[in-house]
């Protein structure tokens, strides 16, 4: 506050005056500053030593996810400050039985937070997986998973999965090809897992119990080196490989398409384990009706093709 005088020289007097000064201080607005942060980073695949492209990102409650780019990056804006889970999946992870892959970031305001996600690498896995060994050799596979009931959906404590793969052997001079196996026994809880197979090759595989089995179906593992098998056995399906198959209650039904989606019309559908064939209609669809329960595999042929085969998990009432 100012004390003053002001002359008014249309009146020829003077006013005593006080000058009252007001100084605005800044005002504190809610929110002025962002609470939220970003998240940017890579997504590798250390089975196959390269970045991940296509995977989806995904921030675990909230609706907020991405997908990398062609070198497997990504970035995600508008996180709350605070701890995250950061979960990733890809269909070639997938495909081979791999998923649930997460880690716990924590997010600054206004900052912009590096991540690296990637899967383990096939050496970590195999020292957990398999035997103590002097290392993982290039040409040691590992097939895992568990062993259910197709009838009831419980996990079978009493199986073995068998292995068939051939090979070439020299014999006499000729080159002979010859039938290689393994077997694995599965744990209290259903579990399986068996190391040192090769990637390379087509491998059946098949669950049995001493009075009900799988069909046997064709494991392709691949570069990555490692693939989940969950197989499904059924007492509709003989144990004994010399006997007959039998109808059992289950029913498979699909649809053959070509590289580019279109109806693939009179190709031939057998379901392997019940060797039975049907063939498609104009649409391209098929259906087994009394199929034996349990994994089976289902194949398409049609001349002038290749061949196609999908492996299913038949269950009563699916």
């Amino acid at each position: 506050m100012i004390r003053g005088a002001v002359f008014d020289s249309a009146k020829g007097r003077t006013f005593s005056c006080v000058l009252l000064l007001l100084t605005l201080a800044p005002m504190r607005l809610l929110h002025s500053q962002s609470t939220t942060g970003s998240l940017q980073g890579t997504v590798y695949d250390s089975l196959t030593s390269r970045p991940l492209a296509g995977a989806l990102v995904e921030v675990s409650g909230s609706s907020q996810m991405t997908t990398t780019d062609a070198q497997g990056r990504f970035r995600i804006d508008s996180l709350s400050a605070g701890a995250h889970r950061i979960s990733f999946s890809a269909i070639e992870l997938d495909s081979i039985g791999l998923f649930g892959f997460a880690r716990d970031v924590q997010v600054r305001a206004n900052a912009i937070e590096q991540v690296a996600l990637s899967t383990p690498s096939f050496e970590t896995m195999y020292s957990q997986l398999c035997a103590p060994t002097s290392g993982a050799q290039t040409d040691s596979a590992i097939v895992f998973g568990t062993v259910y009931d197709a009838a009831t959906g419980a996990r079978v404590d009493s199986a073995r999965v068998h292995f068939v793969w051939q090979t070439t052997t020299v014999v006499d001079k000729q080159v002979r090809r010859v039938d290689l196996t393994r077997d694995a026994r599965v744990n209290s809880n259903g579990d399986y897992g068996v190391c040192g197979l090769p990637a390379q090759v087509l491998i059946a595989t098949q669950a049995l119990t001493p009075r009900a089995a799988s069909g046997r179906v064709i494991t392709a593992i691949g570069d990555a080196r490692i693939v989940r098998r969950d197989v499904y056995v059924s007492a509709e399906m003989p144990a004994d490989a010399g006997a007959a198959p039998v109808r059992g209650a289950g029913k498979v039904r699909g649809r053959v398409r070509d590289a580019s989606g279109g109806a693939i019309a009179n190709a031939n559908v057998r379901l392997a384990s019940a060797d039975t064939i049907v063939q498609t209609d104009s649409t391209g669809y098929f259906a087994f009706v009394n199929a034996p329960l349990g994994t089976q595999q289902v194949e398409a042929r049609m001349v002038g093709r290749s061949p196609a085969f999908s492996i299913v998990h038949v269950r009563r009432d699916e």
